[in-house]
């Protein structure tokens, strides 16, 4: 069963108005192609840093054909398309670009401001799953960006929304602390085996972060570590001796968790974890 609101197969990328290109990792576009800087005034010196806008309706018939050429070049390459996020929207481009806008920033708890890279397929499929629908709603306007067609990992995916929802009070604190873990989770994740299926990277998704959370010690190659092996040996690995007393050596080491656990091969970790024969 499909993840909620995901379409059992993509959205064909013409009925689409609008895609976005990371400026980051895209940072020229072909000749003549219509952008539009998502900058304000304040940004606008640092706009490498944002991405380009493009309506997709101002392209001319052979720079849309390029464009598609492109998609197919990556697909067959299995290499990152210049657009990775498709958005079908019937706002005039003025309005969706201050639309787009009001997502890009959120305020971590000292009320300094951050760019949310929801633009980025690697983050926006975890702020799905983060958020509920009613929620998703409500911060990236989905009743007037009903579609958002997306690359990962090789493949496309369409999420699209319902024009009404009603209010839904779980909410789930969408906070810049959970933001912050989309980095390490997608860290883990690529230390895992590649999975396309929505449901089963979802669910791969959350585990990974529940072991975040989990992790006692501080430092972020630490986490990744501890993380990955959790997602690797099942829940309660840390139940063992050894890694109770590691862990415990590790906390004011930053580090250290990770150096000593990368030079265990795999008899040693059959070792380590059957030892205290604990229940994953």
């Amino acid at each position: 069963m499909l993840p909620e609101n995901y379409l059992s197969e993509r959205a064909d990328f013409h009925t689409h108005q609008y895609a976005l290109v990371d400026r980051v990792l895209f940072e020229k576009l072909p000749d003549s192609f219509p952008a539009i800087e998502l900058v304000t005034p304040l940004t606008a010196p640092q706009a490498k840093l944002y991405p380009w806008l493009i309506p997709l309706r101002e392209m001319s018939g052979s720079q849309w054909r390029d464009l598609i050429s492109d998609i197919q070049r990556a697909n067959d390459s299995a290499e990152m398309p210049m657009i990775c996020l498709f958005l079908k929207s019937e706002l005039p481009p003025a309005v969706i670009k201050n639309s787009l806008l009001s997502m890009m920033f959120m305020l971590d708890d000292h009320k300094r401001r951050h760019i949310l890279r929801f633009y980025d397929p690697r983050v926006l499929f975890h702020i799905h799953w983060m958020l509920s629908s009613w929620e998703f709603r409500s911060r990236f306007n989905t009743r007037e960006i009903p579609c958002w067609t997306f690359w990962l990992e090789g493949k496309w995916h369409s999420l699209a929304f319902e024009q009404t929802l009603p209010f839904d009070t779980n909410v789930s604190n969408f906070s810049f602390e959970k933001i912050q873990r989309i980095n390490l989770i997608n860290k883990v994740m690529a230390e895992l085996p590649q999975d396309n299926n929505n449901t089963a990277r979802q669910e791969m998704s959350r585990r990974v972060d529940s072991l975040l959370k989990e992790c006692p010690l501080q430092s972020d190659v630490d986490k990744i570590a501890f993380a990955t092996q959790g997602a690797i040996f099942g829940d309660g690995f840390w139940n063992t001796g050894k890694i109770k007393a590691l862990l415990n050596e590790s906390r004011n080491e930053p580090g250290y968790y990770s150096r000593i656990t990368s030079s265990w091969n795999d008899t040693d970790w059959q070792e380590i974890l059957n030892k205290d024969n604990h229940c994953t």
